[in-house]
This record gives C-alpha cells, structure tokens and sequence, in this order.
C-alpha cells in the first residue's frame, strides 16, 4: 500500500519525486490539507530541492489526505519518513522508478519515468484552466517553465476576459448591435 499512496501522491501534488521521498511525518499537516516541502531525497541522502522556489506549502485533495491517513503508523513520530517500503526503510526516487515500469509493464501501459506523473498533473490542472500562479506555488516550477513546456494546455483568454475588461460587456452584445 505505501506505494499505491506515494504514486497517488505523486499524480495528485504535482511534487517532484525526489521530494516525495523525504517527506517527514512533520511536514504533513493532514487537518488542514497541507504539506510543506522542504528538501529532497536522492541516493539515500537528504539535500536540497531542485530549486529555491521548489521549497514551499502543497494544498492537498481530499483523496490524498485519505490515501496518507491511511499509511499513518498508531504512533508518529515527526522525523519519520511519511513513504516507506516494505523494509520499513524511506523510498528512494530510483527504487520507486523501477517499481513503478513494473506496475506499468503489468498493466500493458507504454513504460514512462515516474517524473511523468508531475507532467501529468500540470497538463491537466491547465486544461482545467486553474491559475498559473497558484500551479506555480503548487509545484514549484516557474511560469517560463510552464509555458514552454506546457504551453499547449494553458487556456487562451477569451471573451471572458473581454467581459472583466468591459465591466460585465459581452463581445456578442457589442457584435449584435454593430450594424452590418
């Protein structure tokens, strides 16, 4: 189950692998939906995240906050690792790769890195049309990233701008009454 929670955690946060791996049970605050991301695990050593901005607070959905219930030990301790494996030892990025082509090669799915899952999330809240500043906040990629890789899902401001603009007047009104 720990990594049916981490994948799910990993689809739905749009965090980092790497950052998903050194969570600590402290940085979980599952009454109010929020996790702070504050480092990244790589070769079975805490560091950095990838960048400045990457170190920030990550609104969860409710799912998620079930699926960490879920994996929740009686007792919690804050240094503990929130995603473990079946050792009870942290998860490690390349590990969870591999676990993941596996659960993928089994279910018949084209093999992709497991980073996909941050693309994935960032395609879809675009398309969506939630506000780039808060995916922004949310995943700690900056908006020139954003738009140049993920540009092709950002929506076109449309007449619905137009309307803020106007104070509430519609491009159609204005084109009904233009004579012809």
């Amino acid at each position: 189950m720990p990594y049916a929670a981490i994948i799910h955690t990993l689809a739905w946060t749009g965090m980092r692998p790497s950052e998903t791996c050194g969570l600590r049970k402290g940085d979980l605050d599952l009454a109010t939906a929020i996790v702070r991301v504050c480092r990244a695990r790589h070769s079975c050593e805490d560091g950095p995240t990838k960048t400045g901005s990457a170190v920030r607070t990550v609104q969860l959905v409710p799912q998620t906050v079930e699926w960490l219930r879920r994996i929740q030990p009686l007792h919690v301790r804050p240094e503990d690792f929130v995603f473990t494996n079946t050792d009870h030892r942290p998860v490690e990025p390349r590990k969870l790769a591999e676990r993941f082509h596996d659960c993928l090669r089994a279910l018949g799915i084209r093999p992709r890195g497991v980073y996909a899952l941050k693309d994935t999330y960032i395609s879809i809240a675009l398309s969506k049309g939630v506000e780039i500043a808060w995916l922004e906040a949310q995943t700690g990629v900056g908006y020139a990233t954003i738009r140049r890789h993920y540009g092709q899902y950002v929506r076109t401001a449309g007449a619905d701008q137009i309307a803020r603009l106007t104070g509430g007047e519609s491009l159609s009104r204005i084109r009904a009454e233009t004579p012809r």
